[in-house]
């Protein structure tokens, strides 16, 4: 008895390890910083901003179907006429002054009220963990906040965000610059004697005398 209680004691306890590693393993989602922001539109009367930012890591578009609607599609939807919000980007369209409610695949409403010459804004933020989340819409108009899950239960490609690794950079010695020089010509001294002075040239020695002797003789 007290050893089929260990066992069973023995299997609960695997299964509470096993469970707790798992939810251990479950990475959490993480927002996409907000990179860029777009001026806002000039207004006509009778209009108000709505201010969009997109903290998902996917893009989505928004396109007004009738007065004070306007749905939520996922991606990038240019057939619509819509307003395409990229990940991590703030979108302010020009609205009419309205009680604005906007839907996503739920089926419910995010509502948000517009008024004139005023900004409202609304903040879509995933939900979840990596592989399995979904998207909340908030919104704030100066007056209430408000909160809907606008997608549920979509799988998402990029949602965690792991810092780059380090740059290596590998400093290779530089290659030996050679400088062209002109050669150097070094004027050395001679080594050998001066010449000898030349000596007078001297007339070819000859035994025979020349001379000549005019006697003409005394008479006696």
């Amino acid at each position: 008895m007290k050893r089929g209680l260990l066992a069973v004691g023995a299997i609960l306890i695997a299964i509470c390890v096993a469970g707790s590693g798992s939810s251990a393993s479950a990475v959490e989602v993480r927002l996409a910083p907000l990179r860029q922001s777009y001026a806002p539109p000039p207004l006509r009367s009778k209009q108000g901003w709505l201010s969009i930012s997109n903290r998902d890591w996917e893009d989505y578009t928004f396109v007004e179907s009738k007065k004070g609607r306007a749905s939520l599609f996922r991606g990038r939807q240019p057939y619509t006429g819509g307003v395409v919000i990229p990940s991590g980007a703030t979108i302010t369209i020009a609205v009419e002054k309205d009680t604005w409610e906007i839907q996503g695949e739920t089926g419910d409403r995010l509502k948000v009220k517009v008024r004139e010459g005023r900004t409202s804004t609304v903040t879509l933020e995933p939900y979840g963990y990596a592989g399995q989340t979904g998207l909340r819409g908030i919104s704030n108009d100066g007056e209430r906040v408000r909160d809907e899950i606008l997608f549920e239960a979509y799988v998402q490609q990029q949602v965690v965000v792991r810092p780059a690794p380090p740059t290596v950079i590998v400093e290779r010695p530089a290659p030996p610059v050679v400088i062209a020089r002109p050669p150097v010509i070094v004027n050395r001294p001679s080594h050998r004697p001066p010449p000898r002075p030349s000596r007078p040239s001297s007339r070819p020695h000859n035994d025979k005398d020349w001379g000549f002797s005019f006697n003409f003789g005394s008479r006696r």
